[in-house]
């Protein structure tokens, strides 16, 4: 008999556990958005990689069809859950920068399950990642405040912000407006066979050179970078430093 008392004490607990879990998870519908022309233009999507926390404690981290428009899954349901989706573009598995969304602020307009993945957001979702990998707990954080400070700082491409420090100071509980900085940025002279290139960013202006006599690149962010041939998808890594450019190929 009271064998039976326990288990069925157990069966209880395990059922309301469940119950409990349910409760904060909902089932979205995510959005892709469209590949940038320069991208679509140069590449072959080979699939997306998709990640998101599963609410207890992991990264779900699946891979998408290349030709995949939308997808459903059952989201974590608390407030500055991320998602990311990476383009895949070799077997080698080089991504892209990501696309990204913030629940529930990227929910589409009238809809309470449908969030819709952005190349503008994938910036923040990417740095929400970090801190999620830092234990850092968001769910209270004022994430409209950061992605107006965004759009004011860099509204032609929020790669050019130094991500690091943003991670840095929210990761501390330190973090302010003034905290959203360009990163520091040099003109470049590389050198590349002739043709037009742009960085790896979706947001890249693609530059041209008639000869092989080089490229002249306008205020690029110092760090690594890669550097595509528009159509060919050629590509260099390239390191930018306060005094020098080096142009490697991979």
């Amino acid at each position: 008999m009271r064998a039976i008392l326990k288990l069925t004490i157990l069966y209880i607990l395990i059922s309301l556990q469940s119950c409990t879990l349910l409760q904060h998870h909902i089932n979205v519908t995510l959005e892709l958005p469209l590949v940038p022309d320069h991208w679509n233009a140069t590449f072959e999507i080979e699939k997306y990689k998709l990640i998101y926390p599963d609410g207890v404690g992991s990264l779900v981290n699946v891979y998408l069809n290349h030709d995949c428009k939308s997808i459903q899954v059952q989201l974590y349901k608390s407030y500055n859950s991320f998602v990311l989706v990476y383009p895949v573009i070799d077997d080698q598995n080089t991504c892209l920068p990501p696309a990204g969304a913030i629940f529930p602020l990227h929910l589409k307009t009238g809809s309470e399950h449908t969030l819709v993945l952005s190349w503008e957001a994938g910036f923040t979702a990417s740095m929400f990642e970090r801190l999620w990998q830092k234990a850092v707990d968001l769910s209270a954080f004022n994430t409209p405040r950061l992605l107006s400070k965004i759009e004011e700082k860099a509204p032609a491409d929020p790669w050019s912000l130094d991500a690091d420090l943003i991670v840095e100071r929210l990761a501390a509980c330190e973090f302010s407006a003034y905290d959203v900085k360009h990163l520091a940025a040099r003109d470049v002279f590389a050198e590349v066979p002739a043709g037009s290139w742009f960085l790896e960013s979706p947001f890249s202006a693609v530059y041209t050179n008639e000869s092989d006599g080089g490229l002249y690149l306008e205020e690029i962010c110092l760090g690594f970078h890669r550097l595509f041939q528009y159509g060919s998808g050629m590509r260099f890594d390239m390191f930018v430093t306060e005094n020098e450019c080096v142009i490697v190929s991979p």
